[in-house]
């Protein structure tokens, strides 16, 4: 038998897939390191240079590549985004985060 899924209902699921697999308990549009030192900020700002990260907002780009979350192919806004996952214990970056995921981890 044939199950049909409200698209909505699809997206939530590769999403919840993505942060299990992942083991994230966050995901986030942020920096985590310095743009122009690659040093991980550190109470925002850079140990190297002393920028502050609020100096290198978070801005969506265009891309018709794939979501890295959940891999949705049509073309629109992406982020950079990082999540803390528990299991490895370490701030996993994503670069490709579409718009509809950030806004799932917002939930």
């Amino acid at each position: 038998m044939l199950t049909v899924t409200k698209p909505n209902e699809d997206h939530e699921r590769r999403f919840r897939e993505f942060m299990e697999r992942e083991g994230l308990s966050n995901l986030s549009a942020s920096r985590y390191k310095c743009p122009d030192c690659a040093e991980p900020f550190v109470c925002s700002a850079c140990p190297r240079c002393g920028k502050d990260s609020g100096e290198f907002p978070v801005e969506p780009y265009f891309s018709w590549s794939p979501c890295v979350v959940c891999g949705c192919l049509e073309g629109g806004d992406r982020y950079d985004g990082n999540g803390w996952s528990e299991r490895d214990q370490c701030i996993k970056e994503y670069e490709g985060v579409c718009q509809d995921c950030i806004e799932a981890a917002q939930c």
